[in-house]
């Protein structure tokens, strides 16, 4: 009983704790968490998408159809790949305090 009123009271500090750390943080670090959460998710949700879309963008330029289809569909697979990752990166580091832009994409984001 004793060791479960000990490790409720410092799980209760920690949290008052962590929780007047981030408020005295501002606004800025809540308005960042909630960009890159957005964004990382966004990424994620959003990155099969890339493949149709390249191949769209393949399909507009000259070329034989085959090629372009085929280059289209390993360049969408391959920005698909860099979209999850930058996801995920997105997700997991956000609650690092810090710069934390992420990789370039273009466009940041699918929708």
């Amino acid at each position: 009983m004793k060791k479960a009123f000990w490790l409720f009271l410092l799980l209760w500090v920690g949290i008052v704790l962590a929780a007047s750390g981030s408020v005295s943080a501002g606004v800025e670090y809540q308005s960042k968490l909630e960009q890159g959460l957005t964004r990382g998710f966004k990424n994620i949700v959003g990155a099969p998408l890339e493949i149709p879309v390249t191949i769209a963008h393949y399909n507009a330029g000259p070329g034989r159809p085959v090629i372009r289809h085929v280059g289209g569909f390993f360049d969408g697979f391959f920005r698909m790949v860099e979209r999850e990752v930058n996801g995920l990166f997105d997700t997991v580091l956000v609650f690092l305090p810090g710069e934390q832009d992420g990789h370039p994409m273009t466009p940041e984001t699918l929708f």
